[in-house]
């Protein structure tokens, strides 16, 4: 009995992690960019080395996302274009919400998907 409420608990955490992430990191990045500027990263990287490094490497995971949100979208029936266009203006808050939203959403059998209308 220990081990199924331990998976349940596992299962819980599994669907509730997502959220618990990006609800205070959107609103870390709320308060970041009302004091800053929305564009306030840019001046940073322009200005320091590790800031460019940082801005780069953001691109390229966030390329990497992209790639996989666009195939999982596609494997579970999900439209993906409002959170691949979403990754490039406010990036792992993009990505964040893809996940809450492919957790929680209802599963479509993907012989629905394949159904001609």
């Amino acid at each position: 009995m220990a081990s199924a409420t331990r998976w349940l608990q596992a299962q819980v955490m599994k669907k509730m992690l997502p959220a618990l992430v990006l609800v205070p990191f959107t609103v870390f990045s709320a308060m970041v960019i009302a004091k800053e500027g929305y564009f306030g990263f840019i001046t940073l990287a322009l200005r320091e080395p590790w800031g460019m490094q940082v801005l780069l490497d953001l691109c390229i995971a966030l390329s990497l996302v992209a790639t996989w949100i666009h195939r999982d979208a596609r494997e579970r029936g999900i439209v993906a274009w409002p959170w691949l266009l979403s990754l490039p203006f406010v990036g792992s808050i993009g990505a964040l919400g893809y996940l809450v939203w492919r957790t929680w959403r209802a599963p479509r059998p993907l012989a629905t998907l394949a159904a001609p209308r």
